[in-house]
């Protein structure tokens, strides 16, 4: 289906009847700019103030079906105004307060195959 233009300010938001959200501004700005409606889906809230658990910084925000977007004014003016939302470092730290054997597994040897032909990348472990 095909998102629906506001005819209020159409330039600066875009109303999606599929969710009943809105998306205006600069989220919608770079929402059309990087992909739009197939990398990002469609909009599941409007844009709300979130709290940064690790910063405690707020940070006006909004969701989408595979993406979160956050405004960062402090980097206004710059293409990095806009950010993606890391939802793979969200849910590890969620999933670690929730279940501790969530954790950072060491480093195994793979003994299905002799030492001389396993591969080690220590650079992918932090």
């Amino acid at each position: 289906m095909t998102p629906v233009i506001s005819t209020q300010a159409a330039e600066a938001s875009q109303y999606f009847p599929e969710t009943g959200h809105t998306v205006s501004g600069k989220f919608l700005d770079y929402w059309r700019n990087n992909g739009g409606l197939p990398t990002y889906g469609y909009p599941i809230t409007d844009a709300q103030m979130e709290t940064d658990p690790e910063t405690g910084k707020q940070f006006l925000t909004q969701w989408f079906e595979r993406h979160r977007l956050e405004l960062h004014p402090e980097n206004a003016g710059t293409k990095y105004e806009v950010l993606a939302g890391l939802l793979g470092k969200d849910l590890r730290r969620e999933a670690l307060a929730v279940d501790p054997d969530f954790q950072k597994a060491d480093v195994l040897n793979n003994t299905a195959y002799s030492k001389d032909v396993q591969c080690y990348f220590p650079e992918t472990v932090k």
